[in-house]
């Protein structure tokens, strides 16, 4: 084990203590934007020995004087490096360990006390075989494994087999030999063997599943079909049921006590699976009258539709029965008084990994979240009538996890978070959506092992710690052996939340379709290849009762892109478009979740089709806005590739289908921009206008094929004009109320940013160059971004501006509409910005500008 990377920093915690032989405490950190902590054993007797011979140092001893031992992995931060660190403690103080990242994020670990008269739990790590266990327990009895005398004896192994928390401090275990152990979490770990009869041991010794369906309780399946009931009130196992054959899973119901219980307060709901039956049973327990229940109604797992279906996973939404599979499809169970039936099914896993959890929303009775063996979770709406039911895909999103196997939401002071936990690689990890950050991570070996985990509930602790789980309890079998971990909080608390861990690229503000609102969601795209949803936040927005800071609230994170992110635009607030490298260019579908967890939905909707053989072209730019009749949601898709060609594409959001419209090819210089000058109604002209690399800005024009004809049409030059020396990086247009005359905006890596006054003439289709405006060294560097501030209707324009110079200018231009005056431009305002390598400018609220770069930052510039 080790860092990925390179290793920034060694420190030696306060807590080291030479000359008394304890192990000495070292933390590294990386290039990885991993902290890791070491041990390191030290033989001083034969260190001294050595240096009274005259060892130097260049011997090859190693191991000779001690051990150097790998204690555990955190990741602190995103994407790379962690630049600054500080280590205090000692003299009897704690620990503390603060890191800083290029991701903006200060993080905080070390020992943890007691805050304001919280009470913690007890970390533990403890491991101990079946022998250990029975050796400790009150009332063991004989194994009745072990041989007698002439006996051969038995070569069976006994171990650890099943785990099942019944509350946050106590646990069942099974054994290989049938046993049932109680353990009780305290200082450590007690155990209590559990009496069975003969038959029931005998029963139990060769297979069986056990599950906890509510607190104290345990119920176990087994081979011969019978089901059993443990309490934890009397310590006693008594048989429920029995079933015509070897039980093969028994499924916890999310949601079953709304749907099922309303009447029966503490009665539970399981769904038991028979191997070779083609169907499921519902079975429901009463406690208070110790009755048993097994529902008429089967649940029909053939059909046509999905054969076979070997269901993994349940919940109730509405009235609604959702079972996952094991190949990772989703079917809708409706109730009629003969059974439940399969009334729809879906499967939008690309593998054949299971569904292992479906969890209700909070505060919905049409939306549930899916999670999934293929390291995606989904949310799902259902919409159903009397006779049919329809699940659309609302969100699916892939956390840093290999293998997810459950989650659940908790109270916050933000609102409600989303926990989720799985496997990555030979880690067990606990990760927090609402804030990315991972909370727990124990080395287990991987997820082909028996293990239960449980989260006790404490609002102190899940509210004050924002989107931490709290307390965590995990008991897992690695070799043969049980492991028992107890968190009492997670590893590491955020000072201050950060963002991309790279360089962003490309920034982008929503602007709503029906009000016109700028700014309600931004999005920024990095090197790092991920996407960030943001909400922007004034210091005077209320939020609830209280007024929040001003700030950027994150939404979502969308990391589908392979490639280096080229650019980003929005469809009003319904969609966002991405460009990449490798012909990536991606449609997001984007909605609000409707319960109390207040979340983003993004799905991919769409991706480019027209891919060529080898796949190696960047989208270098692109432009989309709405195409053809009111009320259609159709957009018309225009892109600037890298080999100098440019596409127009019609795209429908309700078919999710392509059509290609016109194409043309530039000269050989590469495409940098493209804009839409000029979009008519289906079957009329498309007049775009594009910027390259050689430093022309270039307007094209074609009668574009209509929705039904299969032909394309070709994009032919209608006007030429060079602006800038070189490379042309950023690019806006002001158009008049007229629709006639633009005000075509330009920075260049020539430092310079360029005023063009264009002018369209409809008696012949043409376009001229009425006058312009050249500003020389605007900026000391390459201008990566322009945008347009504000405007007056053909009048005057104020544009922001950006420079790897680190400097944010704010210009004004006056130009009128169809005059060949030049246009005149003064600078108002040039401001130092402390964010480095700026990629885009974008405004995001009326006079607010956000830049984008190692970094991010808003600029006012007020009326």
């Amino acid at each position: 084990m080790g860092h990925v990377s390179r290793i920034w920093q060694v420190r030696f915690t306060g807590r080291t203590q030479h000359g008394d032989g304890s192990p000495i405490e070292i933390h590294s950190f990386g290039e990885d934007a991993t902290r890791q902590r070491w041990e390191l054993t030290l033989d001083q007797a034969k260190w001294k020995q050595a240096l009274e011979r005259g060892y130097s140092g260049e011997q090859d001893i190693a191991g000779s004087f001690g051990t150097l031992k790998n204690c555990g992995i955190v990741s602190c931060h995103n994407g790379k490096n962690m630049w600054s660190t500080a280590v205090s403690g000692g003299d009897g103080l704690p620990t503390l360990i603060a890191t800083g990242g290029a991701d903006g994020k200060i993080t905080m670990a070390g020992d943890q006390v007691v805050r304001n008269g919280e009470q913690t739990y007890r970390d533990i790590d403890v491991t101990l075989t079946v022998e250990d266990a029975m050796r400790v327990a009150e009332g063991v009895e004989e194994d009745s494994t072990a041989p007698v005398e002439g006996q051969k004896k038995n070569t069976v192994k006994n171990g650890f087999q099943r785990y099942a928390f019944l509350s946050e401090n106590t646990l069942l275990a099974t054994t290989s030999s049938g046993r049932l152990l109680h353990g009780t979490i305290g200082e450590g770990l007690t155990w209590k063997n559990v009496h069975l009869s003969e038959t029931v041991l005998a029963d139990l010794k060769s297979y069986y599943v056990v599950k906890s369906p509510v607190q104290g309780t345990a119920i176990l399946g087994s081979s011969s079909g019978k089901v059993y009931l443990f309490l934890e009130d009397g310590h006693k196992v008594k048989e429920l049921h029995a079933f015509p054959g070897k039980i093969s899973d028994i499924l916890l119901i999310e949601g079953a006590q709304e749907t099922l219980h309303k009447d029966q307060p503490g009665a539970w709901t399981v769904i038991i699976t028979v191997l070779g039956l083609d169907h499921a049973l519902l079975m429901t327990f009463d406690p208070s009258t110790s009755s048993v229940t097994v529902d008429p109604r089967n649940i029909c797992l053939s059909s046509d539709d999905v054969s076979p279906f070997i269901a993994t996973a349940a919940a109730f939404c509405g009235s609604k029965l959702i079972l996952g599979s094991r190949v990772g499809a989703v079917a809708v169970y409706k109730s009629t008084p003969d059974a439940y039936t399969l009334d729809y099914s879906r499967k939008d896993a690309r593998t054949k990994d299971a569904v292992t959890c479906i969890v209700p929303l909070p505060g919905s009775s049409t939306s549930f979240l899916t999670g999934c063996r293929d390291g995606r979770y989904r949310i799902y709406t259902l919409t159903s009538t009397t006779n049919s039911a329809t699940l659309h895909l609302q969100h699916e999103i892939s956390p840093p996890l290999g293998m997810i196997e459950g989650a659940h939401f908790i109270s916050s002071s933000s609102g409600l978070d989303l926990i989720i936990h799985g496997f990555r690689g030979k880690n067990f990890v606990v990760w927090s959506e609402s804030t990315r950050q991972e909370l727990t991570t124990v080395e287990c070996g991987g997820g082909h092992r028996a293990f239960d985990v449980v989260f006790p509930s404490s609002s102190s602790s899940s509210s004050s710690s924002g989107g931490s789980p709290g307390p965590l309890r995990f008991i897992f079998t690695k070799a043969s052996a049980l492991r028992f971990y107890s968190q009492s909080s997670p590893p590491l608390r955020t000072l201050k939340e950060g963002g991309h861990g790279r360089e962003l690229r490309a920034v982008a503000a929503s602007v709503s379709s029906s009000s016109g609102e700028v700014g309600r969601y931004v999005a920024t795209a990095a090197e790092d290849t991920t996407i960030r949803l943001w909400q922007y936040r004034d210091s005077s927005a209320p939020v609830g009762k209280e007024k929040t800071e001003r700030g950027f609230k994150p939404l979502a994170i969308l990391e589908k892109h392979s490639a280096g992110i080229q650019a980003m635009k929005w469809f009003g607030e319904s969609h966002l478009l991405s460009s990449a490298g490798n012909e990536e260019f991606f449609v997001w579908r984007i909605t609000r979740l409707e319960s109390e967890y207040e979340a983003l939905a993004v799905v991919c909707e769409s991706k480019y089709p027209d891919r060529s053989a080898d796949g190696d072209l960047r989208i270098v730019d692109f432009d989309v806005q709405r195409y053809g009749s009111q009320g259609e949601e159709k957009m018309l898709i225009s892109l600037a590739l890298s080999n100098s060609t440019l596409k127009s594409y019609l795209y429908s959001t309700d078919s999710q289908q392509w059509k290609l419209l016109a194409q043309g090819r530039y000269t050989g210089a590469c495409l940098t921009q493209i804009r839409h000058l000029r979009v008519a109604d289906a079957g009329e002209d498309i007049q775009v206008l594009t910027a390259s690399t050689d430093g022309h800005v270039a307007v094209w024009s074609t009668s574009a094929s209509s929705e039904t004809e299969t032909e394309k049409a070709e994009y032919q030059m209608v006007t030429l004009a060079k602006v800038h020396q070189s490379s042309i990086k950023g690019l806006d247009l002001s158009s008049s109320s007229s629709g006639q005359s633009w005000l075509v905006i330009t920075g260049g890596d020539d430092n310079a940013v360029h005023f063009t006054n264009l002018q369209y003439s409809a008696a012949d289709k043409t376009y001229k160059v009425l006058s312009r405006s050249r500003v020389k060294d605007a900026h000391a560097a390459g201008v990566t971004g322009i945008c347009t501030v504000r405007e007056e209707d053909g009048e005057a324009v104020e544009v922001a501006s950006v420079s790897n110079d680190q400097r944010v200018k704010l210009w004004r231009a006056v130009w009128q509409e169809g005059s060949e005056e030049p246009v005149k431009v003064t600078l108002l305002d040039n401001q130092y910005s402390s964010v480095a390598d700026a990629g885009d400018v974008e405004v995001i609220k009326e006079g607010r500008v956000m830049v984008g770069g190692v970094g991010m930052e808003v600029w006012d510039f007020g009326v």
